[in-house]
């Protein structure tokens, strides 16, 4: 079981060297901001997105709220 690990690791290596040589440098760096992205825990990614998700609550309740005011009341 102690071979797995190297083994993953080479895997990785190789399909990293075969993207940058394909695609270039630039997609090996979105490939591992996308896996440290990935890697985050919900409060970090709030914490580091902190605008975006303040805009998508303000947007979404402005949504709700105007729905509540086209709704006939009885």
């Amino acid at each position: 079981m102690s071979h797995r690990p190297q083994v993953i690791s080479h895997v990785r290596k190789v399909a990293d060297r075969e993207v940058e040589e394909k695609l270039g440098v630039s997609a090996v760096q979105a490939k591992l901001a996308t896996d440290d992205e990935h890697a985050q825990t919900l409060w970090e990614a709030l914490r580091e997105n902190r605008k975006a998700v303040m805009w998508s609550m303000l947007i979404s309740m402005t949504i709700i709220m105007e729905g509540c005011v086209i709704l006939p009341s009885e």
